[in-house]
């Protein structure tokens, strides 16, 4: 069953991200490498993005594991990641889930 994100917990998300993001950069020296406002970085393809991106819609959210193998709900990565670097890794998530199957005797390898 698919679960619903709501809009709060799509803010709740870029928030913690932007928290975590001024506290890396502060953690190697460079807390003043970006303005006093909110940031957030894609953690796929770690482009920063300004909240304006995350008001205009540029973030999708990200299933862990890969939805293609029943994840849930969890983070924002940037569209462009979502569609390309998301679907490469689902593939690659849904292959090894199918060869564990396999391993263990939950598939049956004619079908």
């Amino acid at each position: 069953m698919a679960q619903s994100v709501t809009k709060a917990q799509r803010e709740r998300w870029f928030a913690e991200g932007a928290v975590a993001l001024r506290r890396t950069l502060s953690g190697m020296g460079m807390a003043d490498s970006l303005p006093d406002s909110e940031f957030y970085a894609c953690p796929l393809c770690l482009v920063v993005y300004v909240r304006d991106a995350f008001e205009a819609g540029m973030f999708t959210v990200e299933h862990v594991p890969p939805h293609s193998v029943g994840g849930d709900p969890l983070l924002l990565t940037c569209e462009r990641c979502n569609s390309t670097a998301g679907t490469a890794m689902d593939s690659h998530a849904a292959g090894r889930e199918a060869a564990d199957d396999l391993f263990a005797g939950r598939s049956d390898p004619a079908a």
